[in-house]
């Protein structure tokens, strides 16, 4: 039996390529980045109209505004960063993020999510079977490449293990998010799989999201009237990314000592952080409106504070792209759950929203506001919806006629 190659599955191992995972142990990626995005713009560039559909206008307007906000922040300040062009960084980075959005949305339209996401799973699976050899037999390729792993750092490596994880519940989970017994099993592997190469690696940020994402799985039926709220993870965003600044008591309680010091192996500052949050501030002054341009905040925060970047999802945006970057990234968030409070009888976005609001909670201490953020905020957009109009004959049709 013949296995067929569609187009949008060709699509679909580009994309993952310029989204999810980076290569740093090949020179040419970025120019293979450049070629890929030029693709895809072909290729949906006769789709145009599913960015107009009525359903989705709220979310694409915020998006486009969103990008504009980057891109003329970026410009802004093309001529005050010296390390990196910021205005060719928010190019390719707003044409990705557009695409993303773009891509899903079509796909969500001829009904092929299914596929993708299983396609997606597989392509996960592969990089982190190589990744996990190399970094066990092959750990002098770490030194060698100055401190990457196959995949990038050691956040890229533990968030691709916790994505591999929410693709395999979502693509092996019944309705209900079930899992059979021997899906189970594998599931299990998977999570003692992240924790063990999370430990090598030395990401507490993939230890405590692999015992967050255990804890969503087991009791997100209980759970899924709140987190569903559009309200809810915008709140928790706030919340998340101020309680340290606001309540410095809570790292000197001896439970939370405890957990930093002894589980996660940290000194109670949290690496300096609590430092970086007293003196962040300092760096706005004058950049309020107009942040600093994307991927600024290394030089910015190395010449002001020195140290690397804010560890603070929402202050980096702000760094980057100003306060009306802040609040469209927030708005992005509340409309997209709004949008999918429609289709609320269909748990097949639990996964998604998972990996979602451990992002959230991490972004407390982590730069976690990312490109693969708003990638997963797109396949939440049409995730339930997806998966209520899903029937093999449409999807048979659909592909044979729009591929």
């Amino acid at each position: 039996m013949k296995t067929k190659i569609y187009l949008s599955d060709i699509i679909t191992v580009l994309f993952f390529h310029i989204s999810f995972i980076g290569l740093p142990y090949f020179p040419e990626y970025n120019m293979m980045k450049y070629a890929i995005i030029a693709i895809i713009a072909i290729y949906l560039s006769p789709k145009l109209k599913v960015l107009f559909r009525k359903e989705y206008w709220q979310i694409n307007l915020i998006l486009l505004l969103l990008i504009v906000v980057i891109l003329v922040t970026s410009y802004i300040n093309k001529n005050n960063v010296e390390s990196r062009d910021v205005w060719l960084a928010a190019i390719i980075y707003c044409a990705i993020l557009l695409e993303g959005f773009w891509f899903f949305q079509y796909i969500g339209y001829i009904n092929i999510l299914e596929n993708v996401i299983n396609l997606i799973y597989k392509l996960t699976l592969f990089y982190v079977v190589i990744t996990d050899i190399l970094i066990f037999f092959a750990p002098n390729l770490f030194i060698q490449a100055e401190g990457y792993y196959f995949i990038g750092n050691k956040f890229s490596v533990a968030y691709t293990h916790l994505l591999l994880i929410v693709l395999f519940w979502r693509k092996s989970a019944q309705i209900n998010l079930k899992l059979h017994s021997n899906n189970k099993y594998f599931m299990a592997l998977l999570f003692a799989c992240t924790i063990i190469i999370s430990v090598f690696v030395s990401s507490a940020s993939g230890i405590v999201g692999s015992f967050f994402l255990l804890l969503f799985i087991i009791f997100n039926k209980k759970i899924i009237n709140v987190i569903t709220k559009p309200l809810s993870p915008v709140l928790t965003l706030l919340f998340s990314c101020s309680f340290l600044f606001l309540f410095d008591a809570i790292l000197n309680s001896p439970l939370v000592k405890f957990i930093i010091e002894y589980i996660l192996g940290r000194d109670s500052t949290l690496t300096g952080r609590m430092w970086i949050y007293d003196n962040v501030f300092n760096i706005l002054p004058g950049h309020i409106w107009t942040g600093y341009g994307h991927g600024s905040t290394y030089e910015i925060c190395k010449k002001l504070l020195g140290v690397s970047n804010t560890q603070n999802g929402l202050i980096e945006i702000q760094v980057q792209y100003g306060i009306l970057g802040v609040l469209l990234v927030i708005l992005l968030i509340y409309h997209v759950f709004k949008y999918n409070r429609k289709f609320q009888n269909s748990m097949s976005n639990m996964p998604f929203m998972g990996l979602i609001y451990m992002y959230i909670l991490l972004a407390s201490i982590e730069i976690t506001i990312s490109l693969e953020f708003f990638i997963l905020l797109s396949l939440v957009t049409i995730s339930s919806k997806a998966k209520n109009e899903n029937s093999n004959s449409q999807i048979m049709g659909e592909r044979s006629c729009k591929n």
